[in-house]
């Protein structure tokens, strides 16, 4: 075979190998997934209505209907600052209630601990206040700090248990002591039901000598209930009681149909009662979703 030919060969099966090899299909590597950073921020709010506002089994809103409302900055999951206002019907006759905390939820496998500190705030709050028209009876401004550990235990995907305690030195701004410590329970039930109760214990000192010269009683709080959530909603039916007097009550509270100059010194706010609550709660990474 003369070289010419080889040559003329070669040329064709490299003229026919780049044909067919330009009509496969382009088998570039795919562009890499973009990375989708998550942000470390996330906030939550939400709004409520109640039958009357209960705190820790003793009514602020002169057991009248309340309405409240929060918003929460969340940091890492773990860290948080939170601001929630309370409508609320007191002896000092203040704007509201305003709550601010600071605080970390951080897990640890099944327990989750909340530990942190509020500032209760009640502006425009009046003077003081008078019983029979002589000795003053309430701080005419009640701001107080309180500090709490609420730890939580996920003892199954249904039942959790759970721990509160708060404690101030300066409880209502009175100069009594204040230690509130309580079990929690909750089950959940199918249907977006669940069920859930507490039982506390108040204790109280003495306060400050223009206020009273008595010690403040201590006494037990429990609540129960059952709560169906739709979506975002919420609907919580609950029957709450303390172990309190009305004239331990009164003494308490300064209910002021009770600290009136024809009054008994008693008061109904801590009875036993029926308690309903209306709520929606979000979560702005879940809208999200």
């Amino acid at each position: 075979m003369s070289k010419s030919l080889v040559l003329a060969g070669v040329v064709t099966a490299l003229v026919t190998g780049s044909a067919v090899a330009s009509d496969l299909p382009n088998k570039k590597k795919a562009p890499p997934a973009p990375v989708v950073e998550v942000s470390p921020f996330d906030f939550a709010f939400g709004a409520s209505v109640k039958s009357n506002y209960l705190s820790r089994g003793i009514s602020n809103s002169a057991m009248k209907p309340a309405a409240a409302g929060y918003f929460e900055g969340r940091y890492n999951e773990i860290f948080y600052a939170n601001v929630a206002y309370n409508t609320v019907d007191l002896p000092t006759k203040p704007a509201g209630e305003v709550d601010l905390a600071i605080g970390a939820r951080p897990v640890f496998g099944k327990l989750t601990v909340d530990v942190g500190a509020v500032y209760y705030v009640y502006p425009s709050a009046g003077g003081l206040n008078s019983y029979n028209g002589s000795a003053p009876i309430t701080p005419g401004v009640p701001n107080y700090f309180e500090g709490y550990l609420k730890p939580t235990y996920a003892v199954t995907d249904k039942i959790t248990l759970g721990a509160n305690i708060y404690a101030s030195p300066n409880w209502g701004n009175t100069g009594a002591t204040d230690v509130y410590t309580s079990a929690t329970f909750k089950v959940s039930l199918p249907y977006d039901f669940a069920v859930s109760g507490e039982f506390g214990r108040q204790f109280l000192g003495t306060p400050k000598s223009y206020i009273s010269t008595l010690k403040y009683p201590d006494y037990n709080t429990w609540n129960a209930g059952i709560t169906y959530t739709y979506k975002q909603a919420s609907l919580d039916l609950r029957y709450s009681g303390t172990d309190l007097s009305k004239t331990e009550c009164g003494q308490i509270t300064s209910d002021p149909k009770g600290m009136s100059a024809s009054g008994t010194g008693r008061s109904k706010w801590c009875g036993n009662t029926f308690l309903a609550t209306l709520a929606v709660d979000f979560v702005y990474s879940d809208l999200k979703k």
